[in-house]
């Protein structure tokens, strides 16, 4: 209590210091007071906060991979299937609260080598670039602006640094300087399926790897195997569209409104997304479905997601970029029909890994028959493809790539410090 009291007084003579200053007539020394006031706010919380400092500076000292991340659906599974696959001791996860659990649907990550990271300036304060000088620093995604900032301002730790790329840190990326600079700069980049987008705009001069690290909580074999043994056939031909809020859902409504007199069901993911197109969402589907139609407006566990996915007869993704990739794979191991844009990533990379998915441009062009049919023989051969796909073996060989990546920047390190 007596600490809070100290912080509280330490901050007010600051802030009164900072008041002042912008009435002092004298500017030099307005200047000055204005100047000093963040860096001393900053240094009194981390004095007041000394025991996690060292706390984090012994567990980075002590590992030799450090991730980034923060709360999201992919956290937790990616966490616990690295602790298992790999040494525990040689991983550490920095993990900032961001999306709530309401919307992840899972408890803050918990383990010895699991550090909360606050999601500010002051969180990222209590890490001394240094300490990170010798370390592979993993970022799962680059939303955070903090990572940016970090990476930034201590440009030498970009040379052993990688960017796991989960799409719209891409695709809606910042174009201010730090965000390019640190794009076009740091060494490892790994994309399931952007790859090459990535080199078109960020140049070809880094070393790229074929995942992104993020395990979805959907993804879990057992699961997924009980699933599809006891699916039972529907009623009418159940189609999913999107897996989130979109404007492209509008559209794929009015391609799909030729089929309204069939016997089908229409439903959309409302959850989250670009929300604001709710509404009319929701007021298209009614009016042109009635009552064939019905959406989620909430998060699910992810297991209750996975009962839902499988409830689907046919799964659109209709959006013009890569997105839903988990639902569509998930869709694919459950034997489901799935429509992407020939042009995604998406696509391209299921058709590389043996997986029949087909084109959402063509839809307008089909017959009910057309667009509901998928040969057994197809079914199977998907599902069989993208079972290895989603085996233990293949995501540790993937991971594997970039844990066990020699560095040249950290292998230099290493020379310099044995030739001492």
């Amino acid at each position: 209590m007596k600490k809070k009291y100290i912080l509280g007084a330490m901050y007010s003579i600051l802030t009164a210091l900072k008041f002042k200053a912008e009435r002092i007539k004298i500017n030099g020394l307005r200047k000055i007071l204005k100047k000093i006031y963040r860096p001393i706010k900053l240094l009194i919380r981390k004095i007041f906060n000394i025991k996690k400092y060292i706390q984090i500076k012994l567990l980075i000292g002590k590992n030799k991979n450090i991730h980034f991340m923060f709360t999201d659906k992919f956290t937790n599974p990616t966490i616990e299937f690295i602790n298992k696959n790999f040494q525990p001791n040689e991983n550490l996860f920095l993990v900032s609260r961001f999306h709530l659990e309401n919307y992840t649907m899972q408890k803050f990550p918990i383990g010895e080598n699991v550090i909360e990271l606050n999601l500010d300036e002051f969180g990222y304060f209590l890490l001394n670039p240094r300490d990170l000088a010798n370390k592979k620093l993993i970022f799962h995604s680059l939303f955070n602006s903090n990572d940016v900032k970090l990476l930034y301002e201590n440009q030498s730790l970009l040379k052993h640094s990688y960017w796991m790329v989960w799409g719209g840190d891409f695709y809606e990326a910042p174009t201010d300087e730090a965000n390019t600079f640190v794009r076009q700069n740091i060494y490892g980049i790994g994309s399931f399926s952007d790859n090459d987008l990535v080199k078109q705009k960020y140049g070809s001069n880094h070393t790229f790897f074929d995942t992104n690290m993020a395990i979805a909580p959907t993804n879990s074999s057992k699961i997924l195997l009980e699933l599809r043994n006891k699916q039972i056939k529907n009623e009418a031909i159940v189609i999913q569209v999107n897996n989130s809020a979109d404007y492209s859902t509008l559209e794929m409504f009015d391609v799909l409104a030729k089929f309204k007199n069939e016997n089908i069901h229409v439903k959309t993911i409302l959850s989250y997304g670009a929300t604001d197109f709710r509404e009319k969402i929701i007021e298209k589907g009614h009016k042109i479905f009635g009552d064939k139609f019905s959406y989620l407006d909430k998060m699910l566990p992810p297991k209750d997601y996975a009962e839902y996915l499988a409830s689907n007869d046919i799964l659109i993704l209709n959006q013009n970029r890569q997105q839903g990739g988990g639902n569509a794979f998930t869709s694919v191991i459950l034997g489901k029909k799935v429509f992407i844009k020939s042009e995604i990533t998406t696509t391209q990379y299921f058709l590389k890994n043996k997986i029949n998915v087909f084109d959402t441009n063509k839809i307008k062009d089909m017959s009910f028959y057309e667009f509901c049919e998928m040969p057994q023989e197809t079914i199977l051969s998907n599902v069989k493809n993208a079972e290895i796909l989603n085996s233990e073996e293949t995501f540790v060989s993937y991971f594997s790539t970039i844990l066990n990546d020699p560095c040249p920047s950290l292998k230099s390190v290493t020379k310099k410090r044995v030739t001492k």
